[in-house]
């Protein structure tokens, strides 16, 4: 946590130098992370992935390639991408999806992929901070309820002793379990101890009770959840929450169990799908670029033999 505060806070620091607005930037940096992107899709101006996917003559088998150029992704132009900086990307995703959250009226946002290494940990965490980074009040909040393998605190590199899963038991209150960031002004709820039978944690009353204690302490909630295909978790989550953004990776994703993921999300609350790439592709497309670290996988780049399909 202590380098991802440290670049924003010079981030901040250089902006207001340049004579920029006093308004706060996303981060630029993850610790100790090789770099990779990701697209962002919104529903509203694209069809679905699932009609993508099933209109694509890519076998079940196969990886996701990386994005080819296509209409459906949110774009800048040309000229703009030429003097944007890493921070204005953080910056731009995390507008595109306050703007939908506003209009639904959404304060509860999922982070969901199909199954582990897709990197949802990495987008949870990031979209956190760049959400916080546009306010100047402490009004957001990041919440790790992926309770089998907890791994935002792992992420931001924070010290906790007491998480999410002892306000569920009833032993401690939602103070106790928060720990609140300075730079930018975001609170995070971390658990802890990984749980076999998280299942039956999420099935108590008292997950109502957190839900709705920050739905009356922020505006948004950002919410890391368990892999929809591998435990049931996540559909206990998904009844209580506003909206979802999904989350794929290119060459690693497979598009059959995209397609089961999607199958399980409420259509009306998808937000959007964030495709991580291996590779920064062609210019002309708005990529959400961020580091990644514990949640990336020991393969290599996909060949062309994996990435012939559309996307």
């Amino acid at each position: 946590m202590g380098e991802i505060a440290e670049a924003l806070r010079r981030e901040r620091e250089e902006h207001e130098q340049q004579g920029g607005s006093d308004r706060p930037q996303a981060s630029s940096a993850v610790p100790r992370s090789t770099q990779v992107s990701a697209a962002f899709e919104s529903p509203a101006r694209e069809s679905s992935v699932a009609d993508a996917l099933a209109a694509s003559a890519v076998e079940e088998a196969s990886a996701v390639p990386e994005p080819a150029a296509d209409e459906a992704l949110l774009k800048l132009s040309e000229s703009a991408l030429d003097g944007i900086g890493r921070v204005e990307l953080h910056r731009h995703l995390a507008l595109q999806v306050s703007s939908q959250l506003e209009v639904r009226s959404a304060q509860t946002l999922c982070v969901v992929s199909a199954l582990r290494d897709e990197g949802k940990t990495t987008v949870a965490a990031t979209l956190a901070m760049a959400l916080a980074s546009l306010t100047s009040t402490r009004s957001v909040a990041l919440l790790d309820l992926d309770m089998r393998n907890p791994s935002v605190k792992r992420r931001l590199e924070i010290s906790a002793e007491t998480g999410v899963e002892s306000y569920l038991l009833g032993h401690s209150d939602l103070d106790a379990i928060r720990l609140s960031i300075e730079s930018p002004l975001l609170d995070v709820y971390p658990s802890i101890e990984p749980q076999p039978s998280a299942h039956e944690l999420l099935a108590r009353p008292s997950l109502g009770g957190l839900i709705d204690e920050l739905r009356a302490r922020y505006e948004t909630i950002v919410i890391d959840t368990p892999p929809t295909l591998i435990v049931p978790d996540a559909s206990m989550l998904l009844k209580r929450i506003d909206a979802c953004v999904a989350v794929a990776r290119a060459g690693i994703s497979r598009t059959r169990r995209i397609q089961e993921m999607l199958d399980l999300l409420p259509p009306e609350a998808l937000l959007g799908k964030i495709l991580n790439s291996a590779r920064m592709p062609s210019r002309d497309k708005y990529y959400y670029e961020y580091g990644y670290e514990e949640e990336s996988p020991s393969e290599s780049p996909p060949s062309s033999e994996t990435t012939g399909g559309a996307r």
